[in-house]
């Protein structure tokens, strides 16, 4: 959200009106290394992906009733699967829930505060539908790297070296940003 707040308000300080993210196509296309070192396990259910978070552990020892946090929690996740046996359609679903509708819901609260529109393409129109698809036809076998579905179809336009290149998330120093104590007002503005 202070990423998204400070490169809105970089946007409005340049006169821009509207803007294109790439949000979301970590979700749709499995780009996350932690999808990669998931399929390495022997259990590939998709709950235990998301009950084995670390965010949800430090939860459920915040609460006193952690266990009935943790079975609550378990039986969400069970009525959002709906008995999907695909596990890489059963990862999207969760995704959707979980991940795509707070992030699009944070993206519109922190960019508007600065009246940028920002346009999310990955998570409109086709696709979505697209990479569901892309998502029936894949093997766990073939998750080794991520976005492996997009490396494929993108193959012919790289070089072989390129095509392995793992996703390397970008790491800002924000350090610099909240030098002068402007956290407290981002954050209470976010708020």
């Amino acid at each position: 959200a202070i990423y998204t707040f400070l490169l809105s308000k970089m946007a409005s300080d340049s006169g821009v009106k509207v803007v294109l993210s790439g949000e979301g196509a970590d979700e749709l296309f499995l780009g996350y290394e932690s999808y990669v070192k998931f399929f390495k396990q022997s259990n590939r259910n998709p709950l235990t992906f998301y009950l084995n978070n670390n965010l949800i552990n430090v939860l459920n020892g915040l609460i006193e009733e952690g266990h009935n946090y943790y079975e609550c929690i378990e039986n969400q996740l069970t009525n959002i699967l709906d008995n999907e046996d695909n596990i890489f359609l059963g990862l999207s679903l969760l995704e959707q829930h979980l991940s795509l509708r707070p992030l699009l819901d944070r993206i519109d609260q922190t960019s508007m505060h600065h009246s940028i529109e920002v346009r999310v393409p990955f998570l409109h129109g086709e696709v979505p539908l697209l990479a569901k698809k892309l998502l029936k036809k894949l093997k766990p076998q073939e998750l080794n790297i991520t976005k492996p579905n997009l490396r494929k179809i993108l193959q012919p336009l790289l070089k072989e070296k390129a095509m392995n290149i793992p996703k390397k998330p970008l790491r800002i120093n924000l350090k610099q940003h909240f030098a002068r104590n402007n956290l407290k007002e981002i954050l209470d503005i976010l708020q």
